[in-house]
């Protein structure tokens, strides 16, 4: 992705080249990008970019509904008068982009071609990538301003200026990286490693090696208990002996430092050297994912509980496995027994039909064969008389079976017949 965007500094096919990218990657038939105007019809959206002809082409009218909110939205989560035209046209997921007073512009993504759902990891890459998306539709936004301030007569150079700065600072962020270390920082351990700093997510380039995030990822995990070097290098370096590794573990180490706090070397207030024991130390003000994500599930109120699922984006260090021991297991398990019962506890306490099935959906996507939320998935889609729906998740239910190797109970086949042939 990083090398399709270097070679791509026009805002505009910055745009198709990261819808391309996302949907040949995870295999979507289709995608589009739309662009909603305030003030016109707000049930409708012209296509500006498209991936496949399964939605549409450009310039293509959709009848997307208008979303306030800043989270994807399953299909089974858009109001029953907009699911099923939105059907017919092969809609599965949709992405708000960007909100202002002025446009909404959303990534529209069609079904995957193997049938399946959308896996916490496609999620993940799919909002990784809409973040660069943003970026570039706040770039071409920006550059349209300033055609505009310099066309009109009553534009000033000191307008137009100000606006090519914040044009250009906009470019370097969405390519390269994000702007100096600016407190507090946000550490994601939930899914993919990551660093926010202030908003903006420290690029892969910035770290050196995916060694510094396994050294990092190793650290946090120990916690107060801390890591010796021979320990470090013995988990990251399982190819060199302690000796070998010595250089670049000094190196990682640096490059680890100034991902977390920028020119402080020695002096870094994150990772602490004391009785031969390197440790990983949080700063006030700054986030952990996975504490605040307990913290949040401890509450245990409804409104915690949806901060909380929407704090989990996948297993913890799911991509960190290979530098960590087995005993993570524990911890992994744990955080996701937490996540499983903040989504059962929120689906089945849910007032709203389609705040439900969305929470089920994503139960699913946990545990496919869960009897209790292929179930009420299936009852839901009844009721509401969305007869498709019920069939393919019948068939996504029988699909899980088979692929784990379980036998169906009587009564799932009791559900199953429930739903017409």
């Amino acid at each position: 992705i990083g090398q399709a965007l270097a070679d791509v500094p026009d805002v505009n096919e910055m745009q198709q080249t990261l819808l391309r990218t996302l949907c040949e990657t995870l295999g979507i038939d289709a995608g589009v990008v739309v662009e909603q105007q305030v003030g016109g019809d707000r049930e409708t959206a012209v296509i500006t970019y498209t991936y496949g002809q399964a939605i549409g082409s450009v310039g293509t009218v959709l009848p997307i509904p208008f979303i306030d909110q800043a989270h994807p939205y399953l299909l089974a989560s858009v109001s029953p008068s907009d699911q099923i035209p939105l059907a017919r046209q092969g809609v599965e997921l949709i992405f708000p982009i960007t909100h202002n007073d002025q446009q909404i512009t959303m990534l529209v993504l069609g079904q995957k071609k193997n049938g399946k759902y959308y896996s916490q990891a496609d999620m993940e890459l799919c909002e990784t990538l809409v973040e660069q998306m943003r970026m570039a539709v706040q770039i071409g936004q920006l550059q349209r301003e300033q055609e505009a301030y310099l066309q009109a007569a009553y534009a000033t150079a000191e307008k137009a200026k100000r606006l090519s700065e914040q044009v250009a600072t906009l470019d370097a962020q969405s390519v390269t990286e994000p702007a100096a270390a600016v407190k507090p920082l946000t550490i994601q351990v939930l899914g993919v490693l990551a660093i926010h700093r202030d908003t903006f997510r420290v690029p892969d380039a910035a770290w050196g090696s995916e060694k510094a995030k396994a050294m990092l990822a190793y650290l946090i995990w120990k916690g107060t208990q801390g890591a010796t070097r021979e320990e470090l290098a013995t988990a990251i370096w399982t190819e060199r002996s302690l000796e070998e590794s010595a250089n670049t573990f000094h190196v990682t180490l640096h490059n680890l430092r100034n991902v977390l706090e920028v020119n402080r070397g020695r002096r870094s207030r994150y990772i602490v050297y004391k009785q031969n024991r390197y440790y990983f130390d949080l700063q006030p003000g700054d986030v952990l994912d996975c504490d605040r994500f307990e913290q949040l599930c401890k509450q245990g109120t409804a409104e915690s509980l949806d901060k909380a699922i929407a704090l989990y984006r996948g297993d913890y260090m799911a991509d960190m496995v290979w530098a960590l021991p087995a005993e993570v297991e524990v911890k992994r398990r744990h955080l996701e027994r937490l996540y499983e019962n903040a989504l059962r506890r929120r689906a089945q306490e849910a007032d709203d039909q389609q705040q439900a099935e969305m929470l089920w959906q994503k139960l699913l996507v946990l545990i496919p064969v869960d009897t209790e939320a292929n179930t009420a998935l299936i009852q839901s889609y009844l009721t509401r008389g969305y007869i498709p729906q019920a069939q393919r998740q019948v068939q996504r239910w029988q699909q899980a079976l088979q692929e784990m190797g379980i036998m169906p109970t009587p009564q799932i086949e009791a559900v199953w017949r429930q739903v017409p042939q």
